[in-house]
Parts: structure tokens; C-alpha cells; sequence
């Protein structure tokens, strides 16, 4: 059996009973229950103590979680992944229903198949609402969070890259402007040597020569 991921979780089934005697049951989809989990529905059943209380076990690939109420029990099947929180809620509502249904502890004692039907409304609720777990919703907004600040890093990462490229052009231009400045330097020299140096000699050989 492959285990369903978040989304695809489902409660698969779920018994209201009094110790070892069902009083009600259903299944979410149209299959029969298969022998195994009819096992686990039994053996379950007989070891939940009869005092008020909410659980929740696991077996296998199951998630089981049970509530009680009044020596009554609420039992639910569900995929391994299924919200424990939204499976309380089910255990919960459907407990409200039993108990406004049945209201004398004499109904207690035979079964009550006519109320599969509730607990069918309450499943495919759970089921299908997405409105109905909370969490199912934060873990939506924080994802979508998640995506906008995955986006701006990305942002920042490529604008930073570009500075990087910016301040080497920046850099590079200052070096050569540095390097220009220097040649212009030399060449001004240079050209301020080559006119005096003609001026220079002149007077060397003017003033020198007739010295002698």
C-alpha cells in the first residue's frame, strides 16, 4: 500500500461503538472494508478503555484516532499523512451528532445503521472541504511566503551581480584614467622640454662660447 501524501490523505472509515459492539459504521469511498482492517477495527475496539478521552494510535501506513465519550466510541481509519488535527474535528463533530441523535443511554445498547448516513456528511466534509483544516491553510500562506522570499533572493543575488560587474568597470576605468593621466603627465614634459631645450642651447653656446 503506497502512502498518500498531504493533500491526498483521506479518513477511510469510521465505527461509533459501545466496547466490543458496533452501533455504526461507514466507509468514505464505495469499497467493502477489507479483512485487515476490519482486524484492526476489532482489535482496537476491544483495547480502548471506557473512560473520556481522545487519542491517537498508528499502525502500519494507519492513523488511527478514537474518541470517548460516555463509554461511547468514535473511531476513525485514516491514511497515515491525514491532519491530526482535522481528525480530531471529525471525531468531534460527529460525536455532537451521535449525542443529539441519541439522547437516552437505553439507545446505546442496539445499532443505529441509519445514522451511516451522517457520518458519510461529516467524512466527505473533512474530506473535501479544504476550508475545514487550518492547518491545510497555514501551511498554503506559508509556502506562498516561502516562494515570494525565494523570489526576492534571487533578486538581490542578480542585482548584486551586477554591482560586482559595476564596481570592476569602475575600478578598471579608474586605473586607466590613472595610467592616461600619467602618459599626459610625460607627454607635457616632454613637449615642455623640447621647447626650452632649443632656447637652452642658444645661451650655452651664446654666452658660454664668448666667455672663452
Amino acid at each position: 500500500m503506497t502512502t498518500p501524501g498531504f493533500e491526498d490523505s483521506k479518513i477511510l472509515h469510521c465505527v461509533i461503538a459501545k466496547g466490543n459492539q458496533i452501533l455504526s459504521e461507514a466507509t468514505y469511498s464505495s469499497n467493502k472494508l477489507g479483512k485487515d482492517l476490519r482486524f484492526v477495527i476489532e482489535s482496537m475496539i476491544n483495547r480502548i478503555p471506557p473512560l473520556d478521552t481522545f487519542n491517537i494510535s498508528m499502525f502500519e501506513s494507519l492513523l488511527i484516532p478514537f474518541l470517548v465519550k460516555d463509554e461511547i466510541t468514535i473511531l476513525l481509519l485514516c491514511d497515515i499523512n491525514f491532519s491530526k488535527y482535522c481528525s480530531k474535528k471529525c471525531c468531534e463533530r460527529i460525536r455532537d451528532r451521535w449525542f443529539t441523535c441519541y439522547k437516552s443511554k437505553e439507545s446505546y445498547s442496539i445499532p443505529h445503521k441509519e445514522f451511516k448516513n451522517s457520518i458519510k456528511e461529516v467524512l466527505n466534509y473533512y474530506n473535501n472541504n479544504p476550508q475545514s483544516d487550518q492547518i491545510k491553510k497555514c501551511k498554503k500562506r506559508i509556502e506562498a511566503i516561502q516562494n515570494v522570499m525565494i523570489s526576492n533572493i534571487d533578486k538581490c543575488i542578480v542585482r548584486a551581480d551586477e554591482l560586482d560587474l559595476l564596481v570592476d568597470k569602475t575600478e578598471t576605468l579608474s586605473n586607466e584614467s590613472i595610467d592616461f593621466k600619467n602618459k599626459t603627465r610625460k607627454l607635457d614634459n616632454a613637449t615642455t622640454w623640447g621647447f626650452f631645450a632649443p632656447v637652452v642651447d642658444f645661451f650655452y653656446e651664446t654666452f658660454y662660447t664668448d666667455e672663452k
